[in-house]
């Protein structure tokens, strides 16, 4: 397998990125002690939203329940007249959303794009399928089988339980974000004044309280170029290579964006180890089994010594050829360019 990896140390200060059902930050027990963990999910979310607006044209994914009017529309322009359409686009729903709800929502959440659901009823359409439940079903395994999906599922992948020619194996995967310090949660006391208070009276209009932290994280996120290829043999070489480049950004950049309208904490990274090669590609969070102190030179300073040493020790017993760049010694651009040269 050909590979991208990217490996990340990360500060963030006084934030809420990811929160748990009880509105506190998430947590893991790793190594004897208690971290904060932000999820993949949420990583990816932040990741694939932030890739959108980078390349807009290529980057076109939707997840939603709510795709029949879409649905409806592509028959439409396919040719369909309106009450075929509206029937038409009912079946085809039925089973890729695994179901209809009264209210014309999906069963499940479908991740796709306006072009490949516009693809999928002009070949539904012509195969004229009327009632028969297996017509349908290969129709729409036709059409599954030649739509040109875009690129972010090409890379996060699908998967459709009730329409199995669509799943996508994905091709990147990231990670859980894990402290590299034991984690100590701050309880955020805060009060809203109200503006239109009268004089005789004092007080706040609202109070209440969050749980916050501050931590440093490890995380990684890997890229099979073998499985880009295959997903999006649709995509010129150029392209892929945008596709790419947009990923390798958008994984260092984006922030999961869960409270921070109050609690802002968007910083950089504070370390990057990125590499190409082939094989077996690897994660270094076992760097950090032992907790990072803030003593000598500070957390960040000591996480990127602990980082630096397991992947010296793991290339010494396990080598493997794999071209490397580190972030801050080039710049983003630089860092690109180097892993996919």
């Amino acid at each position: 397998m050909r590979f991208i990896e990217l490996h990340i140390l990360q500060s963030f200060p006084g934030v809420l990125l990811n929160r748990g059902e009880f509105n506190e930050p998430k947590t893991i027990l790793f190594g004897g002690a208690t971290r904060a963990r932000v999820s993949s999910q949420a990583w990816k979310r932040a990741a694939r939203l932030y890739a959108q607006e980078l390349k807009p044209e290529l980057f076109g994914g939707i997840r939603s329940k709510r795709f029949l009017k879409k649905l409806r529309q592509a028959f439409v322009d396919a040719g369909a007249p309106e009450k075929s359409a509206d029937e038409m686009a009912a079946s085809v729903a039925k089973v890729i959303g695994n179901g209809l709800s009264d209210d014309e929502k999906a069963k499940t959440v479908l991740f796709f794009s306006e072009p490949e659901l516009d693809h999928i009823a002009k070949v539904v359409w012509k195969a004229k399928p009327g009632k028969d439940a297996k017509k349908l079903t290969a129709a729409i395994s036709d059409a599954a089988g030649s739509a040109p999906i875009s690129a972010d599922i090409g890379l996060f992948g699908r998967m459709v339980a009730s329409a199995r020619p669509m799943d996508v194996h994905a091709a990147a995967f990231h990670s859980h974000w894990i402290g590299v310090a034991p984690h100590a949660s701050d309880i955020d006391f805060f009060t809203a004044v109200d503006d239109l208070l009268p004089e005789e009276e004092s007080g706040s209009g609202h109070m209440g309280h969050s749980t916050i932290g501050a931590d440093t994280f490890y995380r990684c996120a890997v890229l099979s170029l073998d499985q880009i290829d295959l997903n999006l043999r649709h995509f010129d070489s150029n392209q892929k290579r945008q596709v790419a480049a947009a990923w390798m950004e958008a994984s260092l950049l984006a922030v999961p964006a869960a409270c921070q309208a109050g609690k802002f904490g968007a910083t950089h990274p504070d370390y990057v180890v990125g590499m190409a090669g082939s094989g077996r590609p690897g994660s270094y969070g076992d760097a950090f089994t032992k907790t990072v102190s803030a003593g000598g030179k500070g957390i960040v300073d000591n996480a990127i010594s602990a980082l630096k040493n397991r992947i010296e020790e793991t290339q010494r017993v396990f080598p493997r050829k794999v071209r490397v760049a580190d972030i801050p010694r080039l710049t983003m651009a630089e860092f690109v360019d180097e892993l996919l040269a």
